[in-house]
């Protein structure tokens, strides 16, 4: 897996494997470098170029402990170019860790006393979660119908994975030291859901609309009441919050049904893709 690059335009654009336009976009937050490594296999596997955009997906609002204003916000230009040339990326797929916006940080996690990341549109910061859920549901929405409106193929969501409160393979290789299960670590799919409920029921609403695709990796990571930490002894994360290549690679096969497939050999896609500036800085949540 080679490293993003960025050409002279600086556009951020992965594998120049053929002549073609990039096959599709990614477009996300640190979590979408969790999944990057399943991304890039499959685009290789496929002979694909693709295009990152590492921002938060959404237009039209900022997030609160990076700037103070879109004018401020680095990644405003790049997501706005992003929707004006939607139409030319067969697929748009977007990643996050959706709550932590709208919700604030879970008290219990590592990271709770960090300053809060909601979203804001004005040169006043939003200071409750109330707030930014009413500004994640008004933009992300009007997100969705731009990137349609500009000729976007398919939008695809992908929900959140499961949180935990501790920083996941350290906390294994204690229980392993011990002796321990390592079944006790798991969360419950109610406790996940719950945290969920405000961004699923807006992915939900916007399923309604078939152009749109939502997947939901807890249909591989969790069963009817538990969500693994673990398989086979190996950590499904990498932290408290991101998977690890192992955890990423069980979302393989999901990815590869949502991603375009291969392009005719012999006949590559047309056109020309204009791409988004790249942000001064990737967003890490």
């Amino acid at each position: 897996m080679q490293s993003p690059k960025k050409d002279k335009s600086g556009v951020v654009c992965l594998h120049n494997r053929t002549e073609a336009p990039p096959a599709f976009a990614v477009w996300g937050d640190s979590h979408l470098g969790a999944l990057w490594s399943e991304i890039d296999r499959i685009a290789a596997q496929r002979q694909q170029n693709y295009l990152l955009l590492g921002c938060p997906p959404i237009a039209g609002v900022y997030v609160t402990d990076r700037a103070n204003s879109l004018d401020d916000c680095p990644c405003a230009k790049s997501n706005a170019r992003l929707i004006q040339h939607a139409a030319d990326y067969p697929v748009i797929v977007m990643i996050a860790r959706w709550p932590v916006y709208v919700e604030g940080h879970d008290p219990r996690a590592l990271d709770a006393s960090n300053p809060e990341m909601f979203y804001a549109d004005g040169p006043n910061k939003t200071r409750t979660a109330k707030r930014s859920r009413q500004l994640f549901a008004r933009y992300f929405q009007d997100t969705i119908e731009r990137l349609l409106a500009h000729g976007a193929r398919r939008p695809v969501i992908i929900r959140q994975v499961p949180e935990y409160p501790f920083w996941v393979p350290n906390e294994l290789t204690r229980l392993i030291d011990k002796g321990m299960p390592l079944s006790r670590l798991d969360t419950s799919l109610a406790s996940h859901r719950t945290r969920q409920r405000f961004v699923d029921r807006v992915f939900d609403n916007l399923a309604r609309d078939h152009r749109v695709q939502v997947l939901d990796p807890a249909d591989v990571l969790c069963d009817a009441t538990r969500c693994a930490i673990e398989r086979n002894g190996k950590s499904l994360y990498r932290d408290d919050d991101h998977l690890s290549l192992y955890g990423a690679s069980l979302l393989g096969p999901m990815l590869e049904h949502a991603l375009p497939p291969p392009y005719n050999v012999g006949k590559p896609a047309t056109g020309h893709a204009h791409a988004p500036d790249a942000p001064r800085s990737t967003d890490h949540p």
